[in-house]
């Protein structure tokens, strides 16, 4: 199948690659011999993290799994005082119905995050700059670069456009900027009269190809389950 997303380890000896088939695969990158043994590479060190299948972005893809949405991209931003691969900075992913998320690396199930709209269709790529000041986003439908600010929340956490997954459907905030690009909620094809989503279910997630490959972390660090703190995405150019 088509590969779609690959990473390197912190110190360039090993590589994994993400397909179409929800396959995630294991390289020497200097042999370029296949390794089969993914628990052994459970605690390596990425300097990325766009593979949609790894560990990292589970909890999200889990989460869209409910909406019957499709986990299309994932991008990691490291904290200043960046520790283990199991937890620190924030992660930021984008889905079929062109939602951008933003929550605490490793994302979680169940905690909390922040959610935009803007993209007109599924969201393909999303990376952050080389100083994480900005996430830059593609659309595959509406053919737009969108770049996003990472910028202070002065709000209080009540007050802002916080999601959890335990949240009742009718108090889900999302800051929405389709109004301004004359988007109609109707592309989204699961989506009522109200701007929610129908749940569409789809278990076992075991039986999954994703959900087969991957492997957390030995000893996964704690992560605080509240939405990343002082943090949201302005949208602040399209191109």
């Amino acid at each position: 199948a088509t590969v779609r997303c690959i990473d390197f380890s912190a110190d360039s000896r090993w590589m994994r690659s993400g397909c179409d088939s929800g396959q995630l695969h294991f390289f020497n990158a200097n042999s370029g011999q296949y390794q089969s043994n993914v628990s052994a590479l459970r605690d390596l060190r990425w300097t990325s993290e766009s593979c949609l299948f790894a560990a990292g972005g589970a909890g999200a893809r889990l989460r869209a799994h409910t909406d019957g949405a499709k986990l299309s991209a994932c991008a990691r931003a490291r904290a200043p005082t960046d520790g283990a691969e199991t937890g620190g900075g924030f992660v930021a992913t984008g889905d079929s119905y062109g939602r951008v998320l933003f929550e605490r690396f490793p994302s979680n199930q169940e905690g909390a995050y922040f959610q935009f709209r803007g993209h007109g269709g599924e969201v393909a790529q999303a990376v952050f700059n080389a100083d994480e000041t900005h996430l830059i986003t593609a659309g595959a439908q509406d053919k737009c670069l969108m770049q996003w600010l990472l910028t202070e929340d002065e709000r209080k956490p009540e007050s802002a456009d916080i999601v959890s997954a335990s949240m009742p459907r009718e108090h889900v905030k999302t800051h929405d900027y389709w109004a301004e690009f004359g988007i109609r909620s109707s592309t989204l094809p699961n989506e009522d009269e109200d701007g929610l989503f129908s749940i569409k279910k789809k278990e076992p997630y075991a039986k999954d190809p994703w959900f087969l490959a991957m492997s957390p972390p030995s000893q996964p660090t704690a992560v605080p389950p509240g939405a990343p703190r002082c943090t949201r995405l302005l949208l602040t150019r399209v191109f």
